[in-house]
């Protein structure tokens, strides 16, 4: 037993079951595959061992549409450097060129899209006139029903007006504010190339998120069902190729901030939560130098597959205190694909939560995640012992 281990040695105990778990599977034909349910995990057709189910995330990002007529006018445009060093005389295009002087090209280059080519709109967003801004086309979006209204004009007390979309399954009223800027930009849109470093420091242990279920009589109809959410203190178990483990025991943060918890209901084998109360993730992107994310409003909803593992949409309001603010150096737009003044002025514009009431405007984003979860334990060290592969089978 390794009840009370530390950090480290719950780590160690870990990487002890899977190498275990790797000779049984030599000796024995015992399969382990990555990604996939081992036989502890697989649940049956009425309910789980006890009634829980856990998971980790392996798979977690803005959703976005990327379908047919998603972009017709293709992506958002920008100004690279070579375009605007043709706009400069040949003596200073020369010397703006070394390398010494690129911090300088960039800042030339964000003034010259201010009206009196004196200010850096990458540092002063509100200075300019906003880009013009190629966004989600159509009615197609991916997310969730976050509001429970379909009609445009509807206004409460936290939303304002605001496009209502068509989902995946055919849904109407998903609210996706996120989604309809980001898809059309080459970095941030789903599978751009923002993605792949998104979902790579998560697995390498920058941040992770839990998700256990309890109270399951029924995996196909429950009404009666409560999730946890957590932040993962543990870091996911790869194989030597680099993919996730099914069936490994992680253990979550112990500061309560990172721990939510809400209640569910299954049917037809899909999860939807209620609303929760404001889901914080830590580290996002850039550990320790970022302050946690913050969903306001989130809600769940998950398809629970036959082979244990679940996929679907976290969805919720972002904040706008994020991306109100100078938006970076004009040299890294071909990275990110849009403007650096681009996401101020979008918010600006299709912010659809988080409604002052004394001015009527917004302040948050709807937006959805897409998630995809494979088996785990969750194992919380003050209350049970930590089950490595081996002891498990």
């Amino acid at each position: 037993m390794t009840r009370g281990l530390s950090r480290t040695g719950r780590k160690a105990a870990i990487v002890g079951g899977v190498l275990a778990a790797g000779a049984l599977a030599l000796a024995g034909g015992v399969g382990m595959t990555a990604a996939k349910t081992p036989n502890v995990a697989k649940a049956s057709v009425t309910g789980p061992p006890g009634g829980k189910l856990g998971f980790v995330v392996t798979y977690f990002y803005f959703a976005t549409y990327n379908g047919p007529g998603a972009c017709p006018k293709g992506m958002q445009p920008l100004q690279s450097s070579a375009d605007f060093l043709k706009t400069v005389p040949p003596e200073e295009r020369t010397r703006l060129l070394r390398q010494e002087n690129a911090r300088e090209l960039s800042q030339k280059m964000a003034m010259a899209r201010s009206p009196d080519g004196k200010v850096n709109v990458c540092k002063t967003p509100w200075a300019a006139p906003p880009p013009e801004m190629y966004t989600l086309n159509g009615d197609r979006n991916d997310g969730l029903d976050l509001d429970g209204s379909k009609d445009e004009k509807h206004a409460d007390a936290y939303t304002c007006p605001h496009k209502q979309y068509v989902g995946e399954d055919g849904q109407a009223g998903v609210d996706n504010a996120m989604g309809r800027i980001y898809a059309c930009i080459t970095g941030f849109r789903e599978h751009g190339t923002v993605t792949p470093y998104f979902t790579t420091q998560m697995r390498a242990g920058m941040w992770s998120m839990l998700i256990e279920l309890s109270g399951v009589d029924d995996m196909r109809n429950d009404p009666d069902v409560t999730v946890d959410f957590y932040a993962g203190e543990d870091t996911m178990v790869k194989d030597p190729g680099g993919k996730v483990l099914a069936g490994a025991s992680l253990a979550p943060k112990t500061d309560p901030k990172f721990h939510r918890q809400v209640k569910a209901s299954i049917r037809n084998g899909v999860l939807e939560t209620g609303t929760m109360n404001d889901l914080v993730i830590p580290d996002i992107m850039l550990s320790n130098r970022l302050p946690p994310w913050v969903i306001q409003r989130p809600k769940l909803k998950l398809t629970l597959a036959s082979d244990g593992t679940a996929k679907g949409f976290l969805g919720g309001y972002m904040p706008d205190t994020m991306y109100n603010k100078p938006g970076g150096e004009a040299a890294a737009e071909g990275f990110v694909g849009m403007p650096c003044n681009f996401m101020y002025h979008a918010v600006k514009a299709y912010a659809d939560g988080a409604r002052d009431p004394k001015t009527g405007e917004c302040h948050a984003l709807s937006t959805a995640f897409r998630i995809e979860a494979i088996p785990a334990f969750i194992v919380h060290p003050d209350k049970a012992p930590v089950r490595t592969f081996a002891q498990a089978r």
